[in-house]
């Protein structure tokens, strides 16, 4: 099997032009070889195993590269430079803990005992070394020292050395110029076309969507096409400690509980309220968290108090939270949209509407993390050349003008708004302001003629799906 991929290999790819690689490639094939001749060769083994005998036989194999000593370019380990000039020399891996490479750990007599001893051989391996790089330095008309400088790397020792003796020679410090090269790498991926269906056609025609899944169309048609074509999710892993969507999950769950009672009436944040409020985040916490995460919960559980007490003492005494009568909570809502294409399913999950004491109708939507962009000004919207990038850059996202869009036939003698309600920061983004406008009709008009493209192309056989 290995026989037959090398062979393979050295057919078919570049192995061939670069000679480190032909060097390499030929010392598999000898191990294949070994591994042939063996005495147990007949027997049977798992393909697993085959590969762990290989594997560990391949790691404790050293190649050499034998050259012509009169020309030609020279690999040679440091002890194998002495007593030779070149006129050209490169060191490669003059970092710390390369050079000098030093067994700090004796196998068979403990470091303690050689010192007791006056037997200091770290000391006497160092010099070795140091002697042999300081020799070829001296020797050689050219050097180049290569060596890698990052968080967990730094040169050696042997070039601080080099390094201060030349700026004590010139008297200034970087007395010696060091050059940085850099590799620009640019990886092209492939584009990615996938054509529809008539099946697709007919099965995104009748699917339910939600401002989630037009969003991921406009970020990535690819994306749209593995999660709501081919329903595939990435698999949560359960052993992962809780990210920022689980989180989110559970202050929504939190919040839909605790008032959920206050449901057609005035929301009342007082000490009976708060202590309700506590037990339930308590009881919640312990289920969800506390278990998966052991020690590290103290210090989410003290963050989630700590930003939950101010979100209700923000309720309670905030100026432009004065509530009259919450209207729903957690709501979910499914309707038609007419559009080019035909009628559209779409399913609305309302976090939260209030009827606040100014009259108007707020639609808000919790954000515990990164809140989504509003879209920009109306008159751009209005103004824009259709295409999904231009969309994309523009509408940016569909979650609140849709939840407006469908809340406006339910209340159109009232006035109504809708806002990203950021639970870290207590700051509502609302969606009607002097940027936007406050044309009602004008703004329904203007994100249905976005919508509508968008459907269109997502409906369209003749448009495939492509990054």
């Amino acid at each position: 099997m290995f026989d037959s991929f090398m062979h393979l290999f050295i057919e078919k790819s570049k192995l061939t032009k670069y000679a480190l690689n032909v060097k390499i490639a030929s010392k598999i094939l000898d191990i294949i070889d070994e591994i042939k001749a063996v005495s147990f060769k007949q027997e049977k083994f798992p393909y697993e195993d085959i590969f762990k005998i290989f594997d560990a036989k391949i790691q404790r194999e050293i190649v050499a590269f034998a050259g012509s000593p009169l020309k030609g370019l020279q690999i040679l380990g440091l002890f194998e430079t002495r007593s030779l000039n070149f006129k050209n020399v490169i060191v490669l891996d003059t970092n710390e803990g390369v050079l000098p490479r030093l067994n700090i750990y004796e196998p068979l007599i403990p470091r303690e005992v050689m010192i007791s001893l006056d037997l200091d051989r770290l000391e006497q391996e160092e010099e070795i070394q140091r002697y042999q790089f300081m020799r070829l330095v001296s020797s050689a008309q050219n050097v180049h020292l290569v060596y890698q400088e990052t968080k967990d790397k730094e040169r050696s020792r042997f070039v601080e050395e080099l390094v201060w003796e030349k700026d004590k020679e010139q008297k200034k410090l970087d007395a010696v110029s060091v050059t940085r090269p850099a590799f620009r790498v640019k990886v092209e991926d492939p584009k990615k076309v996938i054509p529809k269906t008539k099946e697709m056609v007919e099965v995104l025609k009748n699917h339910t969507f939600s401002a989630s899944s037009i969003n991921m169309y406009l970020r990535d048609p690819i994306e749209f096409y593995y999660n709501y074509v081919l329903g595939l999710r990435e698999k949560e892993d359960l052993l992962d400690e809780p990210e920022n969507r689980q989180v989110g999950i559970f202050v929504h769950e939190l919040l839909e509980e605790t008032f959920k009672p206050f449901v057609g009436k005035k929301p009342l944040i007082d000490a009976k309220f708060r202590k309700y409020f506590q037990k339930v985040l308590d009881g919640r916490f312990q289920s969800t968290f506390e278990r998966s995460m052991k020690s590290d919960a103290f210090l989410l559980k003290t963050v989630l108090d700590a930003r939950l007490n101010r979100f209700l003492d923000y309720e309670a005494e905030a100026s432009e939270r004065r509530v009259k009568e919450i209207l729903f909570v957690e709501n979910s809502f499914v309707d038609k949209i007419p559009l080019s294409c035909g009628e559209i399913n779409f399913i609305y999950k309302l976090d939260r509407v209030d009827r606040m004491e100014t009259g108007e109708i707020l639609i808000i939507d919790y954000k515990t993390g990164s809140i989504d962009p509003m879209p920009k000004g109306i008159a751009q919207i209005e103004e824009m050349a259709l295409s999904r990038e231009n969309i994309f850059e523009i509408v940016k996202s569909f979650q609140i003008p849709l939840y407006f869009f469908y809340l406006d036939k339910y209340f159109e003698k009232e006035d109504i708004n809708a806002a990203f309600y950021n639970l870290r920061t207590l700051e509502l983004h609302k969606f009607i302001n002097e940027k936007m406008g406050f044309d009602r009709k004008r703004i329904k008009t203007a994100f249905l003629r976005a919508l509508d493209f968008i459907m269109k192309e997502i409906c369209n056989p003749e448009i495939p799906f492509s990054t």
